[in-house]
């Protein structure tokens, strides 16, 4: 994404006068994603900074006067985390198991997603968004990083059609604004 610092000054002064006292910028290398204006100094941004690929860029900056003496200088550009990457599941759906009337708050299924950025934009937390039958008897809290869901009221085989109850899990991360994915979660009742 986007670099919070989008450009800065480098400057050098001498003392002499005429073409000599005129001092030309360059870098030492040839960066890819920045320029140098030489006459000024300015140092610009020329394409998008990730985050996650780079997080400090150190550019050596060389200043010539007109006689040929030089200086350099060095210019380090840190650049901020935004939240551009969206929590990924681990798996594309998850399955759970459940024998009819389990004792209250048995777990279900453990889930996982990730999130690429840096914290606080990668802390996830879960929520269930939509449930088939009974979302009433759903909880899921986080544990170590998952997501684990877990019936707090025991099921009648009976009443769950097909012995199939279908969740939608959400992972939201802690950015701003905060992105999120879902997840199919289908959880089998025995008789």
């Amino acid at each position: 994404m986007d670099a919070c610092v989008s450009r800065g000054d480098q400057s050098a002064t001498d003392n002499d006068v005429g073409t000599y006292g005129k001092v030309s910028y360059f870098f030492s290398d040839d960066p890819d994603r920045f320029s140098l204006d030489k006459d000024t100094g300015l140092i610009l941004l020329t394409a998008r900074l990730d985050f996650e690929t780079m997080q400090r860029y150190t550019l050596t900056v060389i200043a010539r006067d007109g006689g040929g003496e030089e200086t350099t200088g060095r210019v380090r550009i840190n650049v901020l985390d935004v939240n551009d990457n969206v929590p990924t599941f681990q798996k594309e759906a998850y399955l759970g198991a459940l024998r009819e009337n389990e004792p209250s708050v048995t777990q279900v299924v453990r889930l996982r997603a990730s999130d690429e950025d840096s914290p606080p934009n990668n802390q996830i937390t879960y929520s269930i968004v939509q449930a088939s039958a009974f979302r009433e008897y759903f909880d899921i809290t986080v544990s170590e990083g998952y997501g684990v869901i877990s019936v707090n009221h025991p099921l009648d085989y009976e009443q769950v059609a097909n012995g199939v109850i279908y969740l939608t899990v959400m992972a939201k991360d802690a950015g701003n604004p905060p992105l999120n994915s879902t997840v199919p979660v289908t959880i089998e009742v025995f008789a």
